[in-house]
């Protein structure tokens, strides 16, 4: 068994708390500052040290969140702006699912 720091598990809990705060009819301009943050602090964290007990999850919450919110924090902003007037509400189900992930992690 891999002993954890508490301090670990309360950085990663920071991180993907927003991820767990959007409702079903989120929208991207509603979410994608701060999932874009959290994808950040995913990165700062696994960067940093290794946590093999939750490094798959981790990988796919990365992915499912580029898929939604650019990595690149240029095109992020750029894919707002190019948003059609008025937003369709967008349906996240691919972060769900990764943030589902993480239950395993921490059970």
């Amino acid at each position: 068994m891999q002993r954890v720091n508490e301090f670990q598990f309360y950085e990663l809990a920071i991180a993907i708390h927003p991820l767990t705060e959007a409702k079903g009819d989120a929208k991207y301009s509603g979410v994608w500052l701060d999932w874009s943050m959290a994808g950040d602090k995913l990165s700062a964290i696994f960067g940093q040290r290794s946590l093999e007990f939750c490094l798959d999850a981790a990988n796919d919450l990365y992915r499912a969140l580029g898929w939604v919110v650019p990595h690149d924090f240029q095109e992020a902003i750029k894919k707002l702006q190019e948003l059609p007037q008025p937003e369709s509400e967008k349906r996240f189900f691919v972060v769900g699912d990764g943030v589902s992930l993480w239950r395993d992690c921490f059970a």
